[in-house]
């Protein structure tokens, strides 16, 4: 399916690459016919990880709404517990992607392995610490947790940038690594900034 949808959107990126004036759009369908084999071949993880992905970004967002911490705790307790499981699925089924499979080559596994490692810790260290009642580091590692999977979405949009800028035409698998460390840093960046700039108000 990810082959698929290349193929649905490739006419719009046409139109917007004519309009920029980029006539001789170089095209990689081996490339994205090894995605689409990949994916295509374990569908049972890429949906594990599709899935419980596309869970956890569209409502982890609910979690940080006060009204719903204040109002509806029992709620956001379970919407946690499930959000909690769907990083860890997801988070599970991209590791297996990006060790065994990656597009970018060994390059890319390094930053998976590190990003991948980050959103397990995150997660896992955000339930331990509202075990124990804590709840700003609680909402400081959640945080991390949601930057590290919204990052992906940051990744498109790097890739995206430099495909107008056409850097990185001749090499788009060191453009997509390097389009993996970008978007995961500057979405964390952001993060690591909104932690320590809300943090003296959440502890008062």
């Amino acid at each position: 399916f990810v082959g698929d949808f290349a193929h649905r959107a490739e006419p719009l990126r046409e139109r917007m690459m004519h309009a920029l004036g980029y006539d001789n759009v170089r095209h990689h369908e081996a490339d994205i016919a090894e995605v689409d084999d990949k994916f295509g071949k374990y569908r049972v993880i890429t949906w594990l990880h599709v899935v419980p992905g596309g869970i956890f970004l569209l409502l982890a967002p609910i979690q940080f709404l006060p009204p719903v911490r204040n109002r509806f705790l029992g709620f956001h307790r379970w919407l946690g517990r499930i959000l909690l499981v769907a990083a860890l699925a997801s988070g599970g089924a991209g590791l297996f992607f990006g060790f065994f499979f990656p597009l970018g080559g060994f390059n890319e596994s390094i930053p998976i392995a590190i990003f991948g490692g980050l959103l397990f810790f995150s997660a896992i260290r955000a339930y331990i610490a509202i075990r124990n009642g804590q709840v700003r580091i609680h909402r400081e590692w959640m945080i991390r947790a949601f930057a590290v999977a919204l990052a992906i979405s940051t990744v498109r949009v790097v890739i995206m940038a430099f495909d107008i800028a056409r850097i990185g035409v001749d090499e788009p698998r060191a453009m997509f690594v390097i389009s993996i460390w970008s978007g995961w840093l500057i979405t964390l960046a952001i993060a690591e900034f909104w932690i320590r700039y809300t943090r003296q108000r959440v502890t008062a």
